[in-house]
């Protein structure tokens, strides 16, 4: 079924899980964190407030977080242990999951994610 979504780019018919798809991977990542960070945060406290899980998709090939650290990109000041910390307190403040995969295992992990939730 296709819809405008509150949040996120992929919900449960019932409103209770959202994935918010980051195609851009890290980068696009970073950026909506560092440079909108108001409206993130925002629309994180929405997904809490209205006890909307949320799970933030982020198509990069990292095998677990501590690879972030060492994570750098030309277009951005924004370190690898700078999102890793503002992924931390976006989990601790509002329960929002983030999660890692490559490209090519996008959808099968979407339909992963939305299945398990039932």
């Amino acid at each position: 079924m296709r819809r405008k979504l509150d949040v996120g780019d992929y919900m449960l018919p019932d409103g209770k899980l959202s994935i918010d798809l980051k195609g851009g991977g890290l980068l696009e990542l970073g950026n909506d964190l560092y440079s909108d960070k108001k409206a993130f945060f925002k629309k994180y406290r929405k997904c809490y407030e209205q006890k909307i899980g949320l799970v933030v998709l982020i198509e990069e090939d990292i095998p677990d977080r501590t690879a972030l650290i060492s994570w750098k990109n030309e277009h951005t000041k924004l370190t690898g242990r700078e999102i890793m910390e503002l992924m931390h307190t976006i989990e601790v403040s509002y329960g929002v999951k983030f999660e890692f995969c490559k490209r090519e295992e996008t959808a099968e992990r979407i339909v992963n994610i939305l299945m398990t939730a039932k």
